[in-house]
This record gives structure tokens, sequence and C-alpha cells, in this order.
């Protein structure tokens, strides 16, 4: 799926809606030629205070440092449990090792005894 329109660095932002969808006209009409450039709308006086986009940006930035603190402390509890898992893993192979060789070595000599059994 491809929009050039999106990519597109000399489309206007008002030329970028989407098809089927109705662009937003101003109540006062076009701009009268020679006081903007084509396609750059006049600059409109923000809808909230600036005081309180920089207050809903902080509280924003707040949640987000707590998210990723919960996250790396998510993070490290897994890496422990992985480590511990490994280390269990680690100690289970060092006592089965042995019993699995000797068991090896017990059915080879067994099956050495039965063929020269079977020869005779």
């Amino acid at each position: 799926m491809s929009d050039s329109s999106a990519t597109d660095p000399t489309t206007s932002v008002a030329a970028r809606t989407e098809p089927g969808v109705a662009k937003p006209v101003d109540e006062a009409g076009p701009a009268p030629s020679g006081t903007a450039p084509s396609g750059i709308a006049a600059a409109k006086p923000p809808q909230r205070p600036v005081s309180e986009i920089r207050a809903d940006i902080e509280k924003e930035r707040g949640e987000l440092n707590g998210s990723f603190s919960r996250l790396r402390e998510e993070l490290d509890e897994a890496a422990d449990a992985g480590r511990a898992r490994a280390r269990r893993s680690g100690k289970r192979v060092k006592l089965v090792a042995p019993i699995v060789a000797g068991a090896v070595a017990t059915l080879a000599v067994v099956r050495s005894v039965a063929r020269r059994r079977s020869r005779r």
C-alpha cells in the first residue's frame, strides 16, 4: 500500500486528506492572494493555553518514565528467572551425565556379551 501523498513534501497538509473525507473549509473563505504562500495556512492561535499543553506533556512524560521503570523491573526479573533456570539445568546435567554414561557403558557390555554367546 503506497500512499504518495503521505510522503510527498510538496503536497500541502490540507491536500493530504483521505479519499471520501471532506476537507475542512474556513468560514471566512479562501485567504486573499498575496497574504500567504500557496498551500500554507495562516497560523492559528492554540485552542488551549500553552501552560496547559506543557502540563499535559510533563504528565505524559512522568507516566512514560513510570512505564519504562516497570518494564525494566519486569525484564530484570525475567532475566534473573532465566539465569536461575539455566543454573538448575546445569546442575541437573552434572548429576545426570554420569548416570547416562554408566548406562551407555552397561548397555555396551551387555551387547558385547550377548553377541559372544550367540556366536557359540
